[in-house]
């Protein structure tokens, strides 16, 4: 019987066994602010909560499956599924999940299976690829353990794989977006089956590291991997792989490298557009270690705010399974409050057409022409700032935090407007008042009945003048309320859908100026 432990909510779900594909399921959320994820962590009984991978011998154990996901805001870990993965099913008789049913060898079958939100595949790792089935268990509130009793019948050297995935919800631009959840490689469960307890001469380490776990596009990251023997036999036929995790184009349904593989030491041998391996020439002897390395190149925009997790593996012929380590990087800006924070519609528009990007929106052409008529158009960049040409605009865009003072901070924003008014012309003639708001509210200094052309005019005004910095935040704000709303359609304002192209900036204190209340 599955148990829920805690205080918030399961929602019991009938067991459904599905050896084939996981089917996405469409759940409405109320709208919240989510300021943290879910977090899974699965170990072997509920006294047993360290980090790391867990693994027993023996023919039961009691499954514990934690949401240990923290902070305000939606980090429910929903429609949960239990990854039962083995490693030879003609070795395996039954699995009982106590009263929730039996598992035959037939209801396994082999590849990798698919998160319900991205429909990616999981990460290869313990001995997946592999057969495997899964287990509908309902959901997880942040805080709560789920323990499942599991029984399995079966031959000696049969080992079963855990892993729970989940689906999580949260706000992005007044969307409600899903992602992905497991639990990391390093928190899983195995199960072996064993007659002889004496263990295997065979056993190696890998260890996985990273020069930065935080990183902009454009910029390069060192990756290492160091597998040691740490058995008492020679090891032959040695592979280590090297996973290149992809990102989707929300745009279609490609899916594309997150980053470019700039140089490897050694040069590997084989490489495609997902993967990288090594195969030694020679055995692994007792004692002794192999260091690889290479350098990635963070240039594929679709990266920009995820964290991206590759994973690299070693196997060998005395190995049972594959034995893996995952390293996490952080891309994008990080705001004062250690939050990611993305850089901008625009910056990440001019990025992609700089550098021929798949998910390139304008050309080089289109930019270009926008950049002449801004420079036509406004009084002030002649004058206080230099963006002739897109190199120096995704300077000024893309380091928002790079910002000196408040007329730095308005120059940005003000540039951002610019580029959406070029880009529909019906903005400049619309009052505050008719914009659909996004998350910014206009300040309450500032008319709604203003024009946006007449506030960019007062706003630049302010800017020759050298106005106090309370006037020119003040704009700062104004603009940033217009960046962060969206046109009315024929049909008016659609609650749901907000403005996404917005400059990324700290908001500052309020003062007073012509053309304000």
């Amino acid at each position: 019987m599955f148990k829920q432990c805690g205080t918030g909510f399961w929602r019991a779900s009938q067991l459904l066994i599905s050896a084939q594909i996981l089917i996405p399921l469409v759940i409405l959320l109320a709208p919240c602010l989510a300021t943290a994820k879910a977090k899974l962590w699965l170990y072997p009984d509920p006294g047993s909560t360290r980090s790391g991978g867990h693994v027993i011998e023996g023919d039961a154990l009691t499954l514990t499956v934690e949401n240990r996901g923290s902070g305000k805001g939606d980090n429910i870990a929903t429609d949960m599924l239990l990854l039962i993965a083995v490693n030879d099913p003609s070795l395996l008789t039954s699995i009982t999940l106590d009263a929730a049913g039996v598992l035959s060898s037939g209801a396994f079958s082999y590849g990798l299976p698919f998160f319900p939100c991205t429909s990616s595949s999981i990460p290869p790792h313990g001995i997946f690829p592999a057969a495997f089935t899964s287990v509908p268990i309902g959901d997880l509130g942040p805080g709560e353990t789920m323990l499942i009793e599991i029984s399995v019948e079966g031959e000696d050297g049969l080992e079963i794989h855990f892993d729970a995935i989940a689906t999580g919800y949260e706000i992005k631009h007044s969307e409600t977006i899903c992602y992905d959840v497991i639990n990391p490689s390093g928190h899983d469960v195995d199960m072996i089956l064993v007659g002889d307890s004496s263990g295997n001469c065979a056993d190696v380490n890998i260890e996985k590291t990273g020069s930065s776990t935080g990183i902009l596009i454009g910029e390069t990251i060192e990756y290492s991997i160091s597998v040691e023997n740490t058995g008492t036999c020679d090891l032959t036929n040695v592979v280590i792989s090297e996973n290149i995790p992809t990102v989707a184009d929300p745009s279609s349904s490609e899916m594309w490298p997150a980053f470019t593989v700039v140089t490897t030491t050694p040069p590997p041998t084989s490489q495609t557009a997902e993967m990288l391996t090594w195969e030694l020439d020679t055995a692994l002897l007792p004692g002794e270690s192999v260091t690889v390395s290479l350098s990635a190149l963070f240039d594929q925009i679709l990266a920009d705010t995820l964290e991206i997790v590759n994973i690299a593996c070693v196997d060998a012929e005395e190995l049972e399974d594959p034995v893996c380590d995952e390293f996490s990087v952080a891309v994008g800006e990080i705001s004062e409050n250690g939050h990611l924070g993305g850089p901008g519609y625009w910056c990440n528009r001019i990025r992609a057409a700089l550098g021929s990007s798949p998910s390139t929106t304008f050309t080089v052409e289109e930019l270009e022409l926008m950049l002449s008529e801004i420079n036509e158009l406004s009084t002030v960049f002649t004058e206080m700032e230099d963006i002739s040409t897109l190199e120096l605009v995704q300077i000024l865009l893309c380091r928002p935090n790079l910002a000196e003072g408040a007329s730095d901070k308005l120059l940005r924003h003000l540039v951002t407007l610019w580029f959406n008014v070029t880009n529909d012309g019906r903005l400049q003639e619309l009052l505050l008042s008719e914009l659909c708001p996004g998350e910014n509210e206009i300040p309450e200094e500032i008319d709604p009945n203003l024009t946006v052309g007449e506030l960019i005019e007062a706003a630049e005004a302010d800017l020759l003048a050298e106005a106090d910095d309370s006037i020119l935040l003040l704009w700062k704000d104004a603009i940033d309320f217009i960046n962060n709303s969206s046109i009315p359609r024929a049909d008016g304002c659609d609650p749901t859908e907000g403005q996404t192209r917005t400059q990324s900036g700290n908001r500052g204190s309020k003062g007073r100026s012509g053309g304000r209340r």
